[in-house]
């Protein structure tokens, strides 16, 4: 049986797909891999409570702040509260041009509805995200995804959440002392 022959350096590293001719204009057509996009999650009625007391809305408008400078740069920003919370920092909100989302008034459905919306910015393309929250229910989102947990105050952090997230993010104006 005859040997198979060699392949020449040209042969296993092909310089043109498909044996196209590149040319600048081609080069600048072909899609390179960037880095991810990521999206911010506010849990906001999460962010104005402190061991079930509402915080103070001085301190509420600075853990917002905080969330916003911490996060960075993303690509898109979903808040979601019950119409009590999103009322009293619309105007800091809105400056911050996040899209909001009235949660109805049930246990856990602002949760819900940003679990949705990560869902589907992910299915969109979104590799990373932060979430700001600490409710457990976002556990399994941030095991199949890449997900910083920005907290108030890492105490009261859900364990489950805590060990699925790669980073936390623990804000620096989180306790009502400070």
């Amino acid at each position: 049986m005859p040997r198979p022959r060699p392949l020449r350096r040209r042969d296993r590293y092909p310089l043109t797909p498909l044996g196209a001719r590149i040319g600048r204009s081609t080069l600048s057509a072909v899609p390179r891999p960037g880095p991810p996009r990521r999206a911010l999650l506010i849990d906001l009625e999460n962010m104005l409570h402190e061991q079930g007391d509402r915080v103070p809305d001085s301190l509420a408008s600075r853990r917002l702040e905080a969330i916003f400078t911490v996060a960075g740069p993303v690509q898109h920003t979903v808040v979601a509260a019950q119409t009590w919370a999103l009322r009293r920092h619309l105007a800091l909100l809105a400056g911050r041009c996040p899209r909001v989302l009235i949660a109805p008034r049930e246990p856990d459905s602002a949760d819900h509805l940003l679990l949705d919306c990560g869902h589907l910015l992910a299915a969109q393309g979104y590799g990373e995200f932060f979430i700001a929250s600490r409710d457990g229910i976002f556990a399994p989102f941030a095991k199949g995804h890449r997900t910083t947990v920005i907290t108030p105050n890492r105490r009261t952090l859900s364990r489950e959440l805590r060990e699925a997230a790669v980073a936390i993010i623990e804000l620096r104006c989180g306790s009502p002392s400070t």
